[in-house]
């Protein structure tokens, strides 16, 4: 072998293996030190960022789990309280069937009433004070934000919305409504005098019993509607009329039924009278009770005289792109015009309207006939074709039985109206008559009379297609008059009226608006709703430009007047809408969302519609009468239906989010062992290697020093040893 000096080319090898060696043993130590296989970027670059990815989603998974138990946290908050509320209706509806009862007096249910009043601002309360994190989790913005550009317009959220924006909604009248009219009992003089506006309620025979006079002291009366009540104080100094100003201040100013009317009418006679109170709102959400000391609401005797009637109303919505949508309803709250959004409104249209008149008739084509033969006398009744009221056919037969040529005169035969049919009775004045007669030569398929021997009384059931509505044209004056008045500034005739006895009476419903309406022309539409005359002004509240407004004026003749008034309860003034035919509506999403998974996009939403007394349709609960506690039967039923439903979709809400957090979980656990077969280190292998190359560090050391020494051999070859 050759030897050299300068250059130890074994040392230099073995210190380079020694060195290679010490970096593995190094890496080795670190790895068992760490429990880390990969410890730079160095040690697996692929490995490193497919790691770093999974730890990136081991760590969202981890956030998300507990973003989803923070979401049942919320929704159990919200489900909690709804609860509560769920308990509170239920509550409401025992005693809506109390008070359905008529076992109670008008105290008993206004104590009802108050229980009410309390737990509806419990349920108020429970919607304005339920809050998650200072968030408020019931009143419907964790639904949708909604603004209205009208108070007589808004938006409720009933759950999540598609689509944010704004919206335009314009309002029309179908068809009118009518509303409710209380009236009161017939009011006479104790001492049997006239009654008057200017009579006291100390001369009223009805406010005295066998104790005396009721109202030495005074007494309260409430007014209950539009979720609101308001005393009115009656005592034996007020006037008819005093009393119908504190009626008529309390309906307005009380109740916030704007438009309300009350008023004393004394009868034509002079003796008797009633007062009506008729609401300022069409349809049941103008409804009002009356109650209070049950003896005083006993001899006001106020009943509902004519039920109310909702108006027919076109809901239409447009965006800003010229999409629109209508819905037609009956009731003031609009579903399905926008998603997750219910549209609510309380403008109404100008109207004037009558009380009754409308009567039950017959239309006959053709004349109809029969003969009523009494043993020694008999006479042929003829009822001429044409459109009759009930009352003018009993009038007419009567008329020809008693007529002066009429050979059953003075003989006892009638005929009167029993159950909307005819019927011919035979009360003999003789009394050696038995009360037999016979109908004979009958042509009355429509009135029902048909041949037959008959004792006493025979029935006629009118033919059910031949029967119609309308108004009698009858006056008993020999001198008929045209029934004239205008509308808006248009004079309008409705009928001629008749003064014989057999004349058809009759103007039909049909007929009668029929030629009304054509006469009209304008945005005012004649209708009989519920029995009354209508004239309303199809526009509703203001549309930006003008007004809904309504005038009748009738001719200075006084016999006009009262046949108007008194048969029709038509009055002349002015009527006006209330509220907005259009209105700008803002919606805006804002429904919770929970991040539940690691990326962007993996969320949930979720949104908790409007549970407040508004949103719920229970802001105009009365119980204070049993017809009102009837129908408010339905309301509740509808609000416990709401929050039933609420809270199952809260409940589907929990499931998600538990289901949510055991996936997220799931998903961590196997990402965490994917990524520590990435990123761990082998132990068992990471001590083999430390043990290989501990061993080959000790044998480098060996063979770096022996690798040194060799180059000393030279010293012996110069001879220096």
């Amino acid at each position: 072998m050759s030897l050299r000096i300068n250059q130890n080319s074994m040392a230099e090898s073995s210190s380079l293996h020694l060195n290679r060696t010490r970096a593995r043993l190094e890496t080795s130590i670190s790895r068992l030190s760490s429990g880390l296989r990969i410890l730079n970027a160095g040690d697996d670059a692929a490995g490193l960022a497919i790691s770093e990815t999974m730890r990136r989603q081991i760590r969202g998974l981890d956030r998300a789990g507990l973003n989803a138990q923070d979401g049942i946290s919320m929704v159990q908050t919200a489900e909690g309280a709804l609860g509560e509320t769920q308990s509170i209706i239920q509550r409401m509806r025992e005693l809506a069937l109390a008070s359905a009862n008529d076992t109670l007096t008008g105290d008993d249910r206004m104590e009802i009433q108050n229980e009410v009043d309390e737990l509806k601002k419990q349920i108020e309360s429970i919607s304005n004070s339920t809050e998650f994190n200072t968030k408020r989790l019931l009143n419907g913005n964790r639904a949708a934000l909604t603004s209205s550009g009208s108070e007589s317009v808004k938006a409720i959220a009933r759950g999540a919305v598609s689509e944010s924006g704004s919206y335009t909604i314009s309002l029309a009248t179908m068809s009118g409504g009518v509303a409710q009219l209380q009236q009161s009992a017939l009011f006479s003089a104790k001492d049997g005098g006239s009654v008057s506006g200017a009579t006291k309620l100390n001369e009223i025979s009805a406010f005295y019993n066998e104790s005396g006079f009721m109202l030495d002291s005074s007494r309260n009366i409430y007014l209950t509607g539009n979720g609101k009540s308001a005393a009115v104080s009656v005592n034996g100094s007020m006037t008819l009329n005093d009393l119908a100003s504190s009626f008529q201040n309390a309906l307005v100013s009380g109740l916030g039924l704007t438009g309300s009317s009350a008023s004393f009418m004394a009868g034509s006679d002079g003796n008797s009278g009633v007062m009506n109170l008729i609401s300022g709102l069409r349809g049941q959400y103008g409804n009002f009770g009356i109650a209070g000391n049950q003896t005083i609401a006993d001899a006001l005797g106020f009943t509902v005289a004519r039920q109310s009637v909702n108006s027919q109303v076109s809901v239409n919505i447009s965006d800003s792109y010229g999409n629109s949508k209508n819905v037609v309803t009956s009731e003031n709250v609009v579903s399905g015009l926008l998603e997750g959004i219910d549209v609510k409104f309380t403008s109404q249209a100008a109207q004037i309207s009558g009380v009754g008149g409308i009567v039950d008739g017959v239309k006959l084509d053709a004349k109809q006939n029969f003969t009523l033969d009494l043993g020694d006398d008999e006479l042929t009744i003829t009822v001429a074709a044409g459109d009759w009221s009930l009352e003018g056919i009993v009038r007419s037969i009567n008329s020809q039985a008693e007529d002066a040529d009429s050979a059953i005169k003075g003989k006892g035969v009638s005929a009167t109206a029993v159950d909307g049919n005819l019927r011919i009775s035979y009360n003999p004045t003789d009394p050696g008559a038995d009360g037999t007669f016979t109908v004979k030569s009958s042509n009355a398929a429509k009135l029902g009379i048909v041949d037959n021997n008959y004792t006493g009384f025979a029935d006629g059931n009118i033919n059910a297609e031949s029967r119609v509505r309308g108004v009698s044209k009858y006056n008993a004056d020999a001198d008929s008059f045209a029934v004239k008045f205008a509308v808006d500034g248009m004079a309008i005739t409705a009928y001629q009226t008749v003064s014989a006895a057999t004349a058809a009476d009759l103007k039909t419903v049909s007929d009668l608006t029929s030629e009304i309406n054509a006469k009209l022309g304008s945005s005012a539409k004649f209708e009989v709703i519920n029995d009354a005359l209508t004239f309303t002004d199809y526009q509703i509240g203001n549309n930006g430009t003008s007004n809904s407004v309504l005038t009748l004026t009738m001719t200075a003749s006084s016999t006009l007047a009262a046949e108007l008034k008194d048969k029709f309860g038509l009055e002349a003034g002015t009527a006006y809408g209330s509220g907005d035919s259009t209105a700008n509506l803002k919606i805006a999403d804002s429904a919770s969302r929970f991040q539940l998974g690691a990326g962007s996009g993996d969320m949930m939403r979720l949104a908790i519609g409007d549970m407040s007394l508004s949103g719920l349709g229970l802001d105009n609960l009365d119980l204070t009468t049993a017809e009102n506690s009837q129908k408010a039967l339905d309301s509740i039923d509808k609000a416990l239906a709401r929050v039933s439903s609420e809270r199952a979709r809260m409940g589907s809400y929990m499931n998600r989010l538990g289901y949510s957090i055991n996936v997220a979980q799931n998903t961590s656990f196997n990402l965490s062992a994917a990524e520590s077969r990435i990123r761990d280190a082998d132990m068992a292998a990471e001590v083999i290697n430390l043990a290989k190359y501990q061993l080959l560090n000790e044998a480098g050391s060996s063979v770096f020093n022996q690798a040194n020494i060799i180059p000393k051999s030279i010293m012996k070859l110069l001879g220096s040893e």
